[in-house]
């Protein structure tokens, strides 16, 4: 066939007419759709499926914006990088999905659903192989991509029942192995990322689909590419218009354009000459049918479609705004899954969507909901492109669909009630648990035990689905905690429980209401028992820490707050600096005139601040302190700021309030700050209920032994041991302590 580049923004009628003939679709809802949206890409990096807790509140937001404006679909990143999801043992292998990883992803389908917006959920990003991950993270990491043993364990142990665990759930689009991973490949790869050749990227593609299609045979794949260079075999027309293609001559404006926005997006700092040399590779597609089973041997590892990512920096040879999608002489569709909504090449950004519908794509989905400007261009071109086309982006619900069945809240403890909403198709005919209901309606329910309601909708089809209210019983603990868990010697701690009412409670030995706190003030380390009884039993406990004054850490989990964070990111919250978590940080928005303000609870006087920069510190900020976080005081002051770790000793301030001004960036980027680690020389107690041998032994991630601290025979109590760890790399480590036949195992973070 003929083939022709367009080189502007403007196209002749007979060409448009052309393509839109040829126009692609996504299957979806029983329904050929364009899908318009944005990423949503993540509400916590790496963290959305878990373990900590779902913020509901934010995905509801981005949903309902996107639908209220005629989106239909967004792009969510899964797993990422690793260091949250799957769960892994001592060797590396996989072991589970996450202990959350379904449940929460059940609940992000929901809320999308409910609102009309499919996903397509992406398992990995190329992120998973930075240099800048802990060594065993990314140990574990490779060994996944490159060796088929992990890999099997990674589809057998976390893939298949993650995908059981959502299987038929109408919100999947499809799923998505990779995004970019050709940034982790030899053939490709980028500054500051491990890198594998491709053909691990293949076979990992090719066995991941496989086993999704077998496992939900109603589910389609597809992966997320860097460039058209790795997914069409069709070779370039010259255009010397292109900096791609006079990348010997470009100017040093052009450079600082490509390279500027290449870090942007990628988080990676390359040289401009060899971004282009990576986008000059003649073209392949790495992902067509045959290669992909050749690559891995599983007939059943296909793509459904394709999915490519596109940014300026790629230049108008690689661009699909400018060529209509049968160019590529693919022979499935293509969907545009991440580009900037902003001027591109010479096309104003207010016509990107309807470019890519006219030019035969199957989708246009963008880049950066989390940045203002893009959020708010993004919002106009799905509302625009669906008052042009909604035949081909509305989703349309037949009677008898079931667009949401919740319970709030999920759990109860017994005697109080929850409340069940309900949502389905206009035309339904309704029951619950076997009694007539409107289509869209709500109930007050009050079970005196466990209970599972079930909704079932009747129209052109029908569904069922089921919400369960759990039901604590009398003597079930809620909880126990200590407020602050680290004190000084003679100071006090508040102590708080609460148990189901109606439950009988014990704390260490002496009778207590069910709900109560008490003050304790500590000379030792203490641990506090709560016993609850009724219907069943429960028992909890708590260990308070009484340090020296001076060596107390009185940042550890108060509360925080900041200036601004960086939306969208796992770390826009203040509280993840003093979480006690070293790989968790806070990092402001990027700006100067930022602050983290933290709140001790009481006046202290203070003589003592450490900063762990991240990469993005401060070169003039202070350190404040104040009574009323209304009347600051400065205790310390700098504009030399190098990074790393600041040790201000020697202080003298007082005050309840803290705070971390920063006046002037040393980077681009704005103010990041780590949690404090171990040194490397730490303390670790431990208790044994009985005398006997006892044996303690370090083991690093893949579960050879570095360190023996103890093996003898201990009396029972509480001892401790001194971990000299400065001969080892920086990572994760295991202690291993048994006492008879009680095995107990804790994990370390050594940061050098």
């Amino acid at each position: 066939m003929t083939k022709t580049v367009f080189l502007s923004a403007t196209l002749c009628l007979h060409c448009i007419l052309q393509i839109t003939s040829a126009q692609s679709r996504i299957p979806f809802n029983n329904q050929q759709l364009f899908l318009s949206g944005s990423n949503i890409a993540w509400v916590r990096f790496a963290g959305d499926l878990g373990p900590g807790t779902l913020d509901t509140a934010r995905f509801r937001n981005v949903f309902d914006a996107i639908s209220a404006n005629g989106g239909n679909c967004m792009r969510l990143w899964l797993h990422t990088d690793g260091t949250q999801t799957p769960e892994f043992d001592a060797n590396g292998r996989v072991t589970g999905p996450g202990l959350k990883a379904v449940t929460h992803l059940k609940k992000i389908l929901d809320m999308s659903w409910e609102r009309k917006i499919g996903l397509i959920l992406c398992l990995w990003s190329f992120d998973m192989h930075r240099w800048s991950l802990d060594s065993a993270t990314l140990q574990r990491n490779t060994l996944l991509l490159t060796d088929p043993q992990y890999t099997r364990s990674y589809i057998d142990n976390a893939l298949i029942p993650l995908v059981s665990g959502v299987k038929g759930h109408p919100a999947i689009v499809a799923w998505e192995v990779f995004n970019e991973a050709e940034g982790m490949t030899d053939e490709f790869g980028w500054y500051g990322i491990k890198l594998v050749p491709i053909s691990n990227i293949q076979r990992f593609v090719n066995l991941a689909a496989g086993a999704i299609h077998r496992t939900d045979p109603s589910a389609q794949v597809t992966t997320g590419t860097w460039a058209m260079t790795v997914s069409t075999d069709v070779n370039l027309l010259p255009n010397q218009d292109d900096p791609l293609q006079r990348r010997v001559s470009i100017t040093e404006q052009e450079k600082e354009a490509i390279e500027r926005e290449f870090t942007l997006r990628h988080n990676v700092s390359m040289p401009a000459e060899e971004i282009l040399s990576r986008l000059s590779a003649e073209n392949f597609n790495y992902y067509r049918d045959d290669r992909l089973i050749t690559a891995g041997g599983d007939p059943d590892g296909t793509l459904d479609f394709y999915s490519n990512h596109y940014y300026a920096y790629q230049g108008i040879v690689l661009s699909p705004f400018h060529v209509p999608c049968s160019y590529w002489e693919l022979t499935k569709p293509l969907v545009i899954a991440e580009f900037f909504p902003e001027n591109i090449l010479g096309l104003p950004f207010g016509n990107l969507y309807r470019t890519l519908y006219n030019n035969g794509y199957a989708g246009a989905l963008s880049w950066g909901w989390n940045q203002s400007t893009w959020r708010s261009n993004t919002l106009a071109l799905v509302k625009d492109i669906f008052n042009q086309y909604p035949h081909a982006i509305a989703i349309v619900f037949q009677t008898g669909t079931i667009i949401a069945f919740t319970s709030l809240p999920s759990v109860i403890e017994k005697g109080k009630s929850a409340k069940l909403f309900w949502a389905t198709s206009i035309g339904s005919s309704v029951t619950l648990d076997g009694r007539s209901v409107d289509e869209t309606d709500s109930t007050v329910v009050t079970p005196s035990s466990t209970t599972t309601y079930t909704l079932v909708a009747r129209g052109n089809i029908e569904s069922t689905k089921e919400t369960t209210v759990e039901v604590l019983p009398t003597g079930t603990i809620v909880f126990l905690k200590a407020d602050p868990i680290v004190i000084g010697r003679g100071e006090s701690s508040i102590l708080s429980w609460h148990s189901v009412e109606g439950s009988s409670g014990t704390l260490n030995g002496k009778s207590v209401l069910s709900s109560d706190s008490t003050t304790v003030t500590l000379q030792n380390d203490s641990t506090f028992t709560l016993i609850a009884t009724g219907e069943t039993s429960d028992t909890a406990s708590i260990t308070i820490r009484a340090d020296d004054p001076a060596l107390v850490n009185r940042a550890l989990l108060r509360p925080a707050s900041a200036s601004s964070g960086d939306q969208g990111t796992n770390f826009e919250n203040p509280g993840l600096a003093v979480d006690g978590n070293i790989s968790t940080r806070w990092s402001s928005e990027y700006s100067d005139d930022q602050w983290i303000l933290l709140d001790l609870g009481k006046q202290f006087e203070i003589h003592r601040v450490v900063l762990r920069w991240e990469t993005a510190y401060g070169r003039s900020y202070s350190i404040e302190t104040s009574a009323d976080a209304t009347n600051w005081r400065e205790i310390f002051g700098t504009s030399s700021g190098d990074g790393g770790v600041d040790d201000m000793a020697g202080l003298s301030g007082t005050g309840r309030y803290v705070r971390m001004r920063g006046r002037d960036r040393a980077t681009e980027w704005g103010y990041s700050l780590w949690e404090n680690p171990f040194n490397p020389s730490t303390e670790i107690r431990y208790q044994i209920s009985e005398v006997g041998h006892v044996s303690m032994k370090v083991f690093d991630a893949l579960g050879r032994e570095v360190a023996a601290l103890v093996d003898e025979v201990q009396e029972a109590g509480i001892h401790k041991v001194k971990f000299t760890a400065s001969n080892l790399s920086g990572g994760i480590y295991l202690t291993r302590l048994q006492s008879g036949k009680n095995v107990q195992m804790k994990k370390m973070v050594f940061v050098k």
